[in-house]
């Protein structure tokens, strides 16, 4: 090897080990930020591509990609359109995949403040009318996203096909008692425990602490900061018109199958697919489940 060789090669390997060290760095100190930008890589993996429009509280930003039926993800509550990366390939094979970043979360603005559901709700009204002007789409809403898709498709039935709820609490009735706002490590402990099913795995000490940093100023203590009355659908569900699907880790503490049922016992059209040993958000727990139970709501 001549001396030029040498010299590159030991640059290289230089920058590398400097690469891994920041990264290692940048990953321990700040985890939830990394884990948000992989997926926003892998969704360019899967096909999807980022767009963006300018709005009165900020720009709007959500990816989409593949041709066929439509189908929307929309994330919960301090989550964000990375948060569907571990199923966004499959799901959007034979259809096209749309997953914003709701108002106030991942890129998507307003980056502080209140978080009203109704600026939400107007977030996704204009992703379905970019993405599917003239075609009712299907609405796949884990936890706040399923309350937010099942009020969609309350106030525009004739643009939703169907609502598909993962985990959703579009009423207060039935929800158990879990600390959604805890304040230090042992109470997120108890809280990460309590939306996970038996076969998760334990999360590492930084990043239980970047999430109990990250608590005060999270979406969704600024959503709990807004008034949900005129949003919450006790003895309202019979207005819901669309077929509806409840896909359900049956691990959850906040929202158990009891409450599960509850629900399906209102909804004028509803079936409940159980998973088992799955939580909150099982669509990153079990993801072969998920998108299992996925494709037969859909092919209903």
């Amino acid at each position: 090897m001549g001396k030029t060789a040498a010299r590159v090669l030991i640059g290289v390997l230089v920058f590398a080990f400097a690469f891994v060290v920041v990264g290692g760095f940048f990953l321990v100190r700040h985890p939830i930020a990394t884990f948000e930008r992989l997926g926003r890589w892998k969704l360019r993996s899967a096909g999807l591509k980022r767009h963006e429009l300018p709005g009165e509280h900020g720009r709007l930003v959500w990816w989409s990609g593949g041709s066929g039926p439509v189908l929307m993800l929309l994330h919960g509550a301090n989550d964000s359109a990375a948060g569907w990366a571990r199923v966004a390939e499959p799901l959007a094979r034979g259809r096209r995949l749309v997953v914003p970043d709701l108002p106030g979360h991942g890129q998507s603005g307003p980056g502080e403040g209140p978080l009203p559901i109704g600026d939400m709700l107007a977030g996704i009204d204009r992703v379905a009318k970019e993405e599917s002007p003239s075609q009712p789409l299907t609405l796949v809403g884990n936890s706040m996203g399923g309350w937010l898709g099942l009020l969609y498709a309350r106030e525009h039935p004739d643009r939703v096909a169907r609502v598909v709820i993962e985990n959703g609490a579009p009423v207060a009735a039935g929800i158990g008692k879990v600390n959604m706002l805890p304040k230090n490590s042992v109470e997120m402990r108890a809280t990460l425990e309590a939306l996970t099913g038996p076969d998760a795995p334990s999360f590492p000490e930084f990043v239980v602490e970047d999430l109990v940093r990250r608590t005060p100023s999270s979406s969704f203590a600024r959503v709990a900061r807004t008034d949900l009355r005129p949003y919450v659908l006790d003895g309202r569900l019979g207005e819901i018109r669309v077929p509806v699907t409840l896909v359900w880790g049956d691990s959850d503490d906040l929202l158990p199958i009891s409450y599960a049922e509850s629900l399906r016992s209102q909804l004028p059209d509803a079936r409940l697919e159980v998973l088992p040993r799955c939580g909150h958000v099982s669509h990153r727990e079990c993801p072969d489940k998920f998108v299992a139970a996925i494709e037969k709501a859909v092919a209903r």
